[in-house]
């Protein structure tokens, strides 16, 4: 658990594992102090159980902005898979439209243009903007199926439009062989060419060959073009509100997901959470001792039909989160989330560490 230096450990978790493994996941956490004379800002890093190393990798931090200054403001959008290098998935960048799969090979890197709306999605959802006033994405990397244990890593294009081709400094996800992980990651974005609009970010892979999936999920507005508002990150302390778990004492207290089930969570009014102005969250979801092979979806009530995308994949008995940042529901339904399971049975967690309004 991350948590503000000079507060009281939450009941929440960002890292559940198992022994000898390595496994990563994106947080955002407010900064503390360990004393009002404290010139620093802190965070507190525990562990439950035996001895670990650890390691952060810093991606970037959120400040107030002027409210006539959109660059930086968030615009969140409904989960849009952008990328996928499986075969007989729906056309896109990554695949190609080809019979067999567009894996990425060791040290390897693939280039991969996360705006618009990609050949074979069907109707008109919200997307990355395509001319230069998204500076950075929100995308969920999801690693399937590679051959060995590796790792992989997500950046921006070069200012030339080509990605670099040296071992990056730092990993975005940490995968076994033959396993599906996933990990939220917020990237800058590059350009496609020299010259272009930010549209573009590389995908690195350091051992074997391996399938990818990146699900957008939102974007922040960039300094050099023309974005319209967004919205204004507020930090807090995470905060549990939901755990499917029988006596947990959160609203979602006792409703065990089923196969194929969709859980309607309420955020907005929530342990502190305003009841309204908050137009998207971020929160660690983490998916508990499911029965079979699965995944998890969350994403705004009012969105329909289900995205194609996914923000947890794991295998039956285990325990894993993963950042999400989720856009909130408006209208009848303003301020939930929906919360869908593919297979069999399982618990989930949402602790909250902000929201944007």
């Amino acid at each position: 658990t991350i948590y503000p230096t000079g507060t009281g450990r939450p009941l929440a978790s960002n890292l559940n594992f198992g022994a000898q493994v390595d496994v990563a996941n994106l947080v955002t956490v407010a900064l503390g102090q360990t004393g009002t004379s404290d010139s620093q800002r802190e965070v507190n890093i525990y562990n439950a159980l035996g001895t670990v190393n650890v390691v952060v990798d810093v991606e970037g931090y959120f400040v107030p902005q002027a409210s006539s200054n959109p660059a930086g403001e968030f615009h969140a959008i409904a989960p849009l898979r952008v990328c996928d290098t499986r075969a007989k998935q729906p056309a896109n960048g990554c695949n190609l439209g080809h019979s067999t799969d567009n894996r990425i090979g060791p040290g390897q890197v693939l280039k991969v243009n996360v705006t618009g709306l990609p050949t074979g999605v069907s109707g008109s959802p919200a997307r990355i903007p395509t001319d230069g006033s998204a500076g950075a994405a929100v995308l969920n990397l999801t690693a399937v199926a590679g051959t060995q244990a590796t790792w992989l890593s997500a950046f921006p294009t070069q200012s030339n439009g080509t990605c670099l081709t040296s071992v990056p400094a730092s990993s975005t996800i940490n995968v076994s062989a033959g396993g599906a992980e996933a990990n939220r990651v917020m990237v800058p974005l590059g350009p496609s060419h020299s010259g272009g609009p930010s549209t573009d970010v590389c995908v690195y892979n350091a051992a074997g060959t391996i399938n990818v999936i990146l699900d957008a999920g939102g974007w922040f507005g960039s300094a050099t073009g023309s974005p319209p508002p967004g919205a204004q990150y507020q930090a807090i302390g995470p905060t549990r509100i939901c755990d499917t778990r029988s006596g947990t004492g959160t609203l979602c207290s006792g409703h065990q997901l089923t196969s194929g089930g969709t859980l309607l969570v309420a955020v907005a009014g929530v342990d502190g959470i305003p009841g309204s102005g908050p137009v998207a969250i971020i929160a660690t979801l983490t998916a508990v001792s499911g029965s079979q092979l699965t995944y998890l979806i969350v994403y705004p009530a009012d969105v329909n039909p289900r995205p194609n995308a996914s923000d947890v994949n794991l295998n039956p008995g285990r325990a894993l989160p993963n950042l999400v940042v989720v856009g909130l529901a408006s209208g009848a339904l303003s301020g939930d989330l929906n919360l869908f399971n593919a297979a069999g049975s399982i618990n989930a967690v949402l602790d909250v560490d902000g929201w944007f309004q």
